[in-house]
């Protein structure tokens, strides 16, 4: 997928950036890879930490903001040359940066059958392009000189056949694995957590060299402690209501291989006695796992999670249900707009709550607390000093509404 502005157009595949089609020299790609990833949500506040995560992936040791800064600077030294009175990336001072101007996509790209879905072909793909007009034959030549080369090409046919072949199988096996350590941990380990083995992992994880090597055989250990410790077990509703692979790419080796997904899950949490603890959407968000060859069969040996564009909530107005005062715990409802119940949480700035280290309520507190619909946020308790506040609400870092001042006597 290609996507344009203005007169410009990047192709994330490549890291490439075209300006009236005429490749934009100068530019690395790292500045074109974050370029890209800000063009995914134009308009939006996109963090230092997204950036990090998306562009740097699994080598983000050592990222920094001050690295993305430096890149941004690049980038827009780079576009301000070509269009000097325009103006692409603004930034948001301590949260990260916004693509201003509107952009378009196209996904017009070749692709080819995989057996599992559609998948892109690899870039030595031979397009229509690529083939010369070929002449008429000149009359009373003899083709029979020609007839040695028949078999070399039929020969070179084959090989390519089975290259592909095998390439696209490679790639099946890859999405299989992922898809089915996906599958396995939600569906299967969650709805009886009690039943948990540690070499069960070994079919779709890595081993490790010590306990908590594997941060994802890690977080499936958390997560099934979790559950036994409060008594809680995923019921047969749980289900994948989207599993989408956004790319897969395997090293000439066919030793690692990384792997973009879009989830997202319909979660139901039962206890011991049968009766419904909770129900919750996960995502939808993306995934990137990376996976090693080990003895011919794939497994994931870590991955990364990023969230996926969410609705930007609106808040309009916050409205007391008990006496509001200072020092002493009251209730308020907040109303607007495109408030997500399993995501949602508050940031307040105020006396004792600076920018750096703000107050926050967390969505664990208002889903135990409140009540929570997608245009209101009922009965949340809050403690404050006097003086006036802004309050905030988030689905993520990067999905904030606009502040609604709170005085507090």
């Amino acid at each position: 997928m290609n996507f344009h502005f203005d007169n410009f157009r990047v192709d994330p595949k490549s890291s490439s950036l075209y300006f009236d089609e005429k490749l934009v020299e100068g530019i690395n790609k790292k500045s074109v890879q974050i370029l890209a990833v800000l063009l995914e949500q134009p308009k939006q506040v996109v963090s230092h930490d997204e950036i990090i995560s998306r562009v740097w992936g699994d080598n983000y040791t050592g990222a920094t903001a001050q690295n993305v800064a430096q890149y941004i600077r690049k980038l827009r030294k780079v576009l301000s040359e070509i269009e000097p009175d325009k103006t692409f990336i603004g930034t948001s001072p301590n949260r990260g940066y916004i693509f201003e101007r509107d952009v378009a996509t196209n996904s017009l790209e070749p692709f080819r059958h995989s057996g599992s879905g559609l998948t892109e072909l690899a870039d030595s793909a031979i397009t229509p392009a690529d083939y010369e007009p070929v002449p008429e034959p000149v009359q009373g030549r003899s083709l029979r000189r020609w007839w040695w080369a028949v078999p070399a090409i039929a020969a070179i046919g084959l090989i390519y056949a089975g290259l592909t072949y095998f390439s696209v199988n490679e790639e099946d096996r890859v999405r299989q694995a992922v898809q089915e350590s996906q599958f396995f941990e939600s569906l299967v380990l969650y709805k009886d957590p009690k039943s948990f083995k540690e070499d069960a992992l070994d079919k779709y994880w890595t081993t490790e060299l010590d306990l908590n090597s594997n941060l994802d055989r890690k977080r499936i250990r958390t997560g099934v402690k979790g559950l036994i410790e409060k008594g809680l077990h995923y019921g047969n509703e749980t289900k994948c209501e989207q599993f989408e692979f956004q790319s897969v790419e395997i090293d000439a080796k066919n030793e690692m291989a990384l792997v973009k997904t879009l989830e997202k899950w319909f979660i139901a949490v039962y206890r011991e006695d049968g009766s419904l603890d909770k129900n919750k959407y996960v995502g939808p968000y993306f995934v990137s796992y990376v996976l090693r060859n080990v003895d011919g069969k794939w497994l994931i040996e870590r991955s990364n999670t990023a969230r996926a564009n969410l609705p930007m909530p609106r808040l309009t107005s916050i409205e007391p249900q008990t006496e509001v005062k200072g020092g002493q715990q009251f209730f308020v409802t907040l109303l607007g707009e495109e408030f997500l119940p399993q995501s949602v949480y508050l940031r307040i700035l105020g006396e004792g709550c600076p920018e750096q280290n703000p107050c926050i309520v967390p969505n664990s507190a208002l889903l135990k607390h409140s009540k929570l619909s997608d245009k209101s946020l009922e009965q949340v308790p809050l403690t404050l000093a006097r003086g006036d506040f802004l309050i905030y609400v988030h689905h993520s870092e990067n999905h904030v509404s606009n502040p609604v001042g709170l005085k507090v006597p």
